[in-house]
Order: C-alpha cells, then structure tokens, then sequence
C-alpha cells in the first residue's frame, strides 16, 4: 500500500526556508535602530536610559503583549494566512518607516 505523505516534504522544506529567511530579515530590522542611536538621541533630545527603555523595555512588553492574540489566531484560523498577513504587515510598517522624516 503506498500511502501519500502529507504534508510533502518539497511543501515543509519551502515553508521553513521562507520562515527562517522572514526571521533573518526581522533580526536585520530589529538591529538598525541600534546604529541609529546618536542622531535619535540628538533629534529626539533623549536620554540614555530614554534610549535603553525604548530599545529593550518597549519591544519587550509589544512581544509579549502581542504573542497572546498572535498565538489564539495561529491555533484557531488558517496558519499560512496569518503568517502571510503578519508578514505583509511588517513589510508594510517597515517601508513607511523609511518614509518617516
């Protein structure tokens, strides 16, 4: 009896490469602010600890916030539109924060 492999592993295989590379990419986007420090700083007339809160504390409490309804929508509605949307919606927030002035 030959049985159909489910899902297949050319499906697996294409779904991990595409979530590693949005991963590589969230972690690019998460460092750049950290090469901008100085001129957020200067612009902003920010400190320090201003800095250090914006930087870890805000990104924290946004995660952690966040992966509650994340996670609800991953277990009860279709996977790969969530993740597609989550995607789309980041690429979106990232190119208007190129715009930003």
């Amino acid at each position: 009896m030959n049985f159909k492999e489910y899902p297949q592993k050319k499906y697996g295989y294409s779904a991990v490469a595409i979530m590693t590379l949005a991963q590589v990419f969230a972690f690019i986007d998460r460092q750049i602010p950290s090469m901008l420090v100085e001129p957020i700083k200067q612009d902003f007339n920010l400190s320090d600890s201003q800095i250090a809160l914006l930087g870890g504390a805000a990104f924290s409490i946004f995660y952690a916030v966040m992966a509650l309804p994340i996670g609800y929508a991953v277990d009860r509605y279709n996977r790969t539109k969530v993740l597609g949307t989550g995607i789309f919606l980041w690429s979106l927030m990232t190119a208007l924060a190129g715009l930003a002035n």
